[in-house]
């Protein structure tokens, strides 16, 4: 008594939703990515997405004719796409329990179109287009961590997945989805980056396809291995960075940080029970490492391998750099994006393994230089540099390179994305 009924028409608040990553296949002129609140695989068709045409008094900017029919303006205001015509089915959406969407691959076939995409919490689901409804589900063993890649073999009958604790775990998809191996990685940090392959150069093209993964973990490295029989890799690159003046003479570095600058990683196979539903291990208080999340990392790859010798990887990584690498030499290899102005050119250079004294074939090693200090510079070349004009702006990107993709028509490009939300297209 004495107080006011509440208001019908007020409603309690509700939670916010937690925004989550949206992400959509690649797949060469048909899908995109986006974000957005909700965990889903929307799948795209470029080609149907309406453009309105251009009004009658547009004009072209290089020619200063008249704008003909197909053209379009860059003017955000005219120059819209009505993106409703281009989806082709109803999103995907995976159960809300299993967290954001972290990666998305897709096969095509006579028999099928297949979406394959794996959440964070350890679900790896394949959707068949076609039939509208799932092929097959495989689910990681949560002791592993949370999922943070997946890749699909060349054969299209397996698939790896790798986590944040630094696990890789391999499925035959053939046999109800049941793990085949599993092994982690030497270094114990999150596997960044996973890509398959069936064979490495100088093998023929007929030769036998082996199950391949790259597997980018570790500090800023990537390493090729033969998932078939796991342990010391078949390839490494990495980029070391110059030694800290404050460690001393590089010589007597301890056995700890020689192994993580001149060490190949493995991969150290982890036992798998009789059952399939027992546990891979015991969980306990393994003890974080922060330093490996200090260390530059390679989040992107890309790479060919050909028949006629152009074989090469290009990666990306935290410290901004695009590397160029070839599977042969280390003097076909270069920096793409990178260094810093004023920084020397890095070098590449195959490391003598310790026991043989001859250049490693498997280890390529990019050498990183630190930009000379401003009283270095020869007073009698300043002024020269006062005299020398308009410098042109770097190319080089400033932040985390995340993603990286080829275009072989009508010219054969690469793009760069980068984590302040900058695309790059090289030739």
């Amino acid at each position: 008594p004495g107080r006011a009924a509440p208001s019908a028409s007020r409603r309690p608040s509700r939670p916010r939703k937690r925004r989550r990553r949206e992400k959509v296949i690649e797949r060469p002129g048909v899908v995109r990515e986006f974000g957005g609140l909700l965990s889903q695989v929307h799948v795209w068709r470029v080609d149907l997405a309406r453009t309105p045409a251009p009004p009658s008094d547009a004009v072209d900017p290089l020619t200063g004719g008249p704008l003909q029919e197909g053209q379009r303006l860059v003017d955000p205001p005219r120059d819209k796409v009505d993106a409703r015509a281009a989806l082709v089915r109803k999103p995907i959406k995976p159960p809300s329990h299993e967290g954001a969407v972290v990666s998305v691959s897709h096969f095509g076939s006579d028999h099928g179109s297949t979406v394959v995409y794996g959440t964070q919490r350890g679900f790896i689901r394949a959707h068949d287009l076609r039939a509208r409804r799932e092929a097959w589900t495989l689910s990681l063993p949560p002791e592993l961590g949370l999922l943070t890649a997946t890749a699909l073999g060349t054969d299209k009958t397996w698939v790896c997945a790798g986590t944040q604790g630094g696990f890789v775990a391999i499925w035959d998809v053939r046999r109800a989805g049941t793990l085949a191996a599993c092994w982690r990685h030497s270094s114990r940090s999150r596997i960044h980056r996973l890509a398959t392959c069936a064979r490495l150069p100088p093998a023929p093209a007929d030769a036998t396809p082996r199950p391949l993964a790259f597997v980018a973990a570790g500090a800023n490295s990537v390493a090729v291995w033969d998932l078939s029989i796991g342990g010391r890799c078949a390839q490494c690159f990495r980029a070391v960075p110059p030694l800290d003046p404050k460690l001393g003479d590089p010589a007597e570095l301890g056995p700890a940080a020689t192994a993580k600058r001149w060490g190949l990683p493995t991969l150290d196979p982890v036992p798998l029970p009789p059952h399939p539903r027992e546990r891979l291990f015991r969980v306990g208080n393994e003890r974080f490492d922060a330093s490996s999340y200090k260390d530059p990392s390679v989040r992107a790859i890309m790479g060919r391998i050909s028949n006629n010798g152009n074989s090469y990887l290009v990666t990306g990584g935290t410290d901004a750099q695009i590397r160029y690498w070839d599977f042969l030499a280390p003097s076909r290899c270069y920096t793409v994006s990178g260094p810093h102005p004023g920084a020397p050119r890095p070098t590449y250079e195959a490391p003598r393994a310790a026991a043989a004294g001859a250049a490693d074939s498997r280890f390529f090693v990019c050498r990183d230089h630190d930009a000379p200090p401003a009283e270095a510079v020869d007073p009698v070349d300043e002024p020269h540099l006062f005299q020398r004009g308009a410098v042109p702006p770097p190319s080089a990107h400033r932040d985390a390179v995340l993603d990286l993709k080829s275009i072989d028509l009508p010219i054969k490009l690469m793009l760069s994305a980068s984590r302040d939300g900058v695309v790059k297209c090289w030739r």
